[in-house]
């Protein structure tokens, strides 16, 4: 997906990984918030850097062929 001038294959030039999993973990912290306010239980956030790339794979990739 990242691929030099070279043809060969190049790290991003940007920090992804953190990028996505910080937007994840910041919606994960809104929704327990909200959670929180309807129902008075807050809720328990695991975020993994790589399921939030993966979940990000469809708007590089594009859909399915």
């Amino acid at each position: 997906m990242n691929e030099g001038q070279d043809g060969k294959p190049a790290m991003p030039g940007m920090p992804v990984a953190d990028m996505a999993g910080s937007l994840m973990a910041f919606a994960g912290v809104l929704m327990a918030l909200l959670k929180k306010q309807q129902t008075g239980i807050g809720d328990y956030l695991d975020i993994s850097m790589q399921d939030s790339l993966i979940a990000w794979y469809p708007n590089i990739m594009g859909p399915p062929s």
